[in-house]
């Protein structure tokens, strides 16, 4: 996301290769809070995108994705 891009239109984007860098980082057990760690995530799943700007954006998507997972999986299970 640049100042010109929204999350959503970031999503649109970006989608596919969120969920590869959040199953890699849940296989490897990364921490997704950790710059280090989110530029192993995405040294290994997209190395064209690891860069420090990258890693910002990654880090807080992840954040924002796993959260969203999260309450899906626990609402499924609720039902």
């Amino acid at each position: 996301m640049t100042k010109n891009v929204s999350a959503k239109e970031w999503l649109r984007n970006n989608g596919n290769k969120l969920k590869k860098a959040y199953s890699y980082a849940v296989i490897h057990k990364l921490d997704i809070k950790s710059k280090d760690d989110v530029l192993t995530i995405l040294q290994a799943t997209d190395p064209e995108n690891a860069t420090k700007e990258q890693v910002e954006i990654y880090s807080k998507m992840l954040q924002m994705f796993r959260e969203r997972f999260r309450k899906t999986v626990g609402g499924i299970l609720e039902s």
